[in-house]
């Protein structure tokens, strides 16, 4: 194929633009649609634990619906910050939070001509897509 053809045959800027839009807009509409489903399954989820306890049942099943079964595991809930880090600096457990660094405060320190030891600047590029209605 000749890079005539190949250049005909791609996308102008003003058609990736149209096609960028397009994708953009259904995309909206599926995010909205689902976490409009997620929140209807949620409510339900939430009806169904009430039954079952009110029934006293750990699991129940509609043949050919489906099964449904109470679980529960413990998790963390932080109510006091100060208590936790310093627990944490003292027993040497950094795997107890996430590892991940917080954009906004990186930033900071690195405005203010700050280095961080063990942490590089990496220039992530996206494309800003805005739409515009007329």
């Amino acid at each position: 194929m000749s890079d005539a053809v190949a250049e005909s045959e791609a996308p102008t800027l003003g058609e990736l633009m149209v096609m960028a839009r397009e994708a953009k807009e259904f995309a909206a509409t599926c995010k909205r649609q689902s976490t409009d489903a997620d929140e209807a399954f949620n409510a339900i989820k939430l009806q169904i634990l009430f039954a079952m306890r009110d029934a006293d049942q750990d699991s129940t099943s509609v043949n050919g619906v489906a099964r449904a079964r109470i679980s529960s595991k413990v998790v963390p809930n932080v109510v006091d910050w100060d208590q936790f880090y310093k627990y944490i600096l003292t027993n040497q457990l950094p795997e107890l939070l996430q590892k991940r660094v917080l954009l906004s405060g990186y930033q900071e320190l690195r405005t203010s001509g700050e280095e961080i030891p063990g942490v590089e600047d990496f220039l992530k590029e996206d494309v800003t897509f805005t739409l515009i209605n007329d």
